[in-house]
């Protein structure tokens, strides 16, 4: 029994099947026969996930493949990966070869820059048949080299940033706030307490100004005084020019006596009996009139003694009057110091709201100072000199009455017309002296209306310095302890500032950098990211569409052989037997 199968039909569609698996193996693998390549070697210091027929790229686009890797010749621990490209590939010299992945499935394939134009491209030389192509690093490599520092970095500033975030810190700045709100409460007490201050001080100020008004009236006062110190003097100026034409005419008295010595002289040759009893008669005369007339020079003198002394007594007084002005005057320019020195202190503590009244109340000083430089350069320069002049005018009012009462004790034989001068001469001496006295009296009033006035300046200054002392004290020490915590809670936040802003300053830094580091690595990776999402992507959702598809075929294939395994090795037709 044989079959009729038709061996050379079968042997033939074999070949033919076999020809066909090659030449789909062969366009699977996209084999070129004709093409020509060129090969390159690269040193890597790692291949991790690079494989024998990985692919290689030129700009992007693929070129090649990997045929060879095994460890460097020199023993370095670096990996020699020989790469086939295409032979029309323009690499260059200064062409970088780098390890990049493709897509999200980690497939690494070796990429190659297009480097330079204008450099020369890379050939072997005679000795060496193969080139060298500089070795990379790839964007994924740096991110995965860099990655452990950035994230050290990283984790610094954030350490840092907790540690200026501590609750050391927190309480700290709590507590600089705390004090900087109870300096500002303080402050507004203080302001509060210092516009109640300046409102005393402005009561002051206008005490002062009626002192200064009252100035004025007893400038008007002295001005008057002196105007009748003047009048006094200009008549005892007359009184001295009378007693001296009284002496003028008592020295023409003598003369005359001398000539009528002479006659007597004369007289007494010619009738010496009548004239020694007309001469005893007359010494008889002369002795009563010269009782009366020493009684009345006596009296005289007296009445000058007790004017000289109440005039010296005037002037005692006066002078002390001079003494307790010229103090007053000194404690008026202490306390005008004083209330300088405390405007001073007002303007350093008080720069701001305090200057508009601390320059009235200076104003208002400096004027109370130009009211007083009058009358202390009046009792300082004109008094003085009035003084001086009632005491020259004393002097020569008391030469005067010596001289008188020599001339008149030396004529009181001879000369009876010399009494009712000098009487007349005493009574206008003694109105000079009763007006003098009166002018005193005028003075010496003025002088207790200008120390009735000081008085009430000192009253008023005691005010001012009770106001200053009381008030501006306390208020005083209440702002230097404000200022003082203010300055602690500075010199606290100046203290600690450095460092916090040592540390916000390294942790910025920090953060700048792990920014600009991620920015490079992102940047970097935007490129290959772009180039998987435009190439990369479409190629695997094609590849995985012809896998379902191939896998669909294989199903079917594998089907129809389970089914009917010799129909589809031996074909459609039903081999027949025949008997022989």
């Amino acid at each position: 029994m044989e079959t009729k199968a038709n061996y050379l039909l079968i042997g033939v569609f074999t070949l033919l099947g076999f020809l066909g698996i090659l030449g789909f193996f062969a366009w699977f693998s996209k084999v070129e026969l004709d093409r020509q390549y060129a090969y390159y070697d690269v040193y890597f210091e790692n291949v991790s996930g690079l494989d024998r027929a990985s692919t290689v790229k030129f700009a992007g686009l693929a070129v090649g493949q990997v045929v060879d890797m095994s460890l460097a010749e020199s023993g370095d621990g670096s990996v020699r990966v020989r790469l086939e490209v295409a032979a029309e590939t323009p690499v260059r010299i200064d062409s970088e070869a780098t390890i990049e992945a493709q897509g999200v499935t980690g497939v690494s394939f070796v990429g190659i820059s297009a480097g330079s134009p204008e450099q020369p491209l890379l050939r072997g030389d005679a000795g060496d048949a193969v080139p060298d192509i500089i070795a990379g690093k790839s964007t994924f490599q740096t991110l995965t080299e860099d990655a452990p520092r950035v994230i050290d970095k990283t984790l610094e500033t954030i350490d840092r940033i907790n540690g200026f975030l501590s609750d050391e810190n927190r309480a700290q700045v709590d507590t600089i706030l705390a004090n900087l709100a109870s300096a500002s409460a303080d402050l507004e007490s203080t302001l509060a307490d210092f516009s109640t201050v300046a409102q005393d001080v402005g009561a002051s100020v206008s005490e002062i100004s009626g002192f200064t008004g009252e100035l004025e009236g007893l400038s008007q006062s002295v001005d008057s005084t002196l105007q009748l110190a003047s009048g006094a003097l200009e008549t005892i100026d007359a009184f001295a020019r009378d007693a001296q034409t009284t002496l003028e005419a008592g020295t023409k008295m003598l003369t005359s006596a001398d000539e009528t010595v002479s006659i007597a002289g004369q007289f007494i040759e010619e009738d010496f009996k009548r004239a020694i009893n007309d001469m005893t008669a007359t010494s008889e005369e002369l002795r009563a009139q010269m009782q009366v007339l020493g009684g009345d020079a006596s009296k005289l003198l007296v009445t000058w003694e007790e004017t000289g002394s109440a005039a010296t007594t005037r002037l005692n007084q006066a002078e002390d009057l001079l003494t307790q002005t010229s103090v007053m005057v000194d404690d008026l320019t202490q306390t005008l110091e004083t209330i300088d020195t405390a405007a001073a202190s007002f303007d350093t503590l008080m720069s701001s709201e305090g200057v508009l009244l601390i320059a009235e109340a200076r104003n208002a000083v400096s004027t109370a100072e130009r009211a007083l430089i009058p009358l202390a350069d009046a009792a300082e320069s004109d008094l003085p000199a009035i003084l001086e002049d009632v005491r020259a005018a004393a002097r020569q009012v008391e030469e005067t009455v010596r001289t008188a009462g020599a001339d008149l004790s030396a004529a009181t034989g001879r000369v009876d017309g010399i009494s009712a001068s000098a009487e007349t001469a005493l009574t206008e001496a003694s109105t000079t002296m009763v007006r003098a006295r009166e002018t005193l009296d005028a003075f010496d009033s003025a002088l207790g209306t200008a120390q009735s006035m000081l008085e009430s300046a000192d009253s008023a200054f005691a005010g001012a310095d009770r106001v200053i002392n009381t008030d501006i004290g306390p208020l005083t020490a209440d702002l230097r302890g404000t200022i003082d915590r203010l300055n602690t809670a500075l010199d606290q936040v100046s203290t600690d500032l450095p460092g916090i802003s040592a540390d916000l300053r390294r942790a910025s830094n920090d953060a700048a950098e792990a920014a600009r580091n991620l920015d490079q690595v992102i940047s970097g990776a935007a490129g290959p990211v772009d180039d998987f999402v435009r190439a990369g992507l479409p190629q695997y959702t094609q590849l995985a569409n012809e896998s379902r598809r191939l896998v669909q075929i294989m199903e079917s294939l594998v089907s129809k052989i389970e089914r009917d395994p010799a129909r589809f090795l031996l074909g459609g037709s039903t081999p027949e037997y025949r008997r022989r």
